[in-house]
């Protein structure tokens, strides 16, 4: 049985969770969740083996072909919102390589380096894949991590940035516990820098 945060980690994922839905899980005993025959617990107990059930075969069933010497490109059009960590899945099995996974209308985006993960989510997958070719021929001797630094910043937008908003939501406390670099204002200098 997985861990207690594992679990619910993986019902905040399904499709049809909600905060009330979350609550209810966070109140259950461990105990009471693997041999609980009433039909709420079962039905919790469920939903995430459903979501645990869907990134094993998605990691598992996903045919990757290449876009360039250290990119990979596949299909996927998960049920549950698992997008992300069927590609995190895959790059840690590829390291040094572009993982890119989507659809026509989402797509997903992990490097691992073998010691970090780097992210981003996109738009489609064609169009993503497109960027990422002009990216590959384009980039001459480029190493990953300055190929997705290039990718980073072609997908920043200013007006996204409200550092109000995003510390509000990530604590510094959260945020040195993560080991991320986070960026911090302009100059592109992040939290380790201060």
């Amino acid at each position: 049985m997985r861990a207690r945060g594992d679990f619910l980690d993986l019902l905040s994922l399904h499709e049809g969770c909600t905060e009330r839905l979350l609550d209810e899980a966070s109140r259950i005993r461990p105990g009471e969740l693997r041999c609980s025959t009433d039909p709420k617990v079962i039905r919790i107990r469920r939903m995430a083996d459903s979501v645990s059930g869907e990134i094993h075969v998605l990691a598992g069933f996903i045919r990757l072909s290449p876009i360039g010497e250290k990119a990979l490109c596949g299909y996927a059009k998960p049920r549950h919102d698992i997008g992300h960590r069927v590609c995190s899945r895959l790059a840690r099995r590829f390291p040094g390589t572009l993982v890119l996974l989507g659809n026509n209308s989402n797509s997903w985006l992990a490097l691992y380096d073998g010691t970090r993960y780097y992210h981003a989510e996109g738009s489609s997958l064609n169009s993503v894949a497109d960027e990422l070719r002009a990216l590959l021929n384009n980039r001459g001797d480029k190493s990953p991590e300055e190929l997705w630094e290039t990718y980073y910043w072609s997908q920043y937008c200013d007006e996204r940035r409200n550092l109000r908003y995003f510390h509000s939501m990530a604590p510094k406390l959260y945020l040195k516990e993560a080991g991320t670099r986070v960026e911090h204002g302009v100059g592109r200098r992040t939290l380790e820098d201060f």
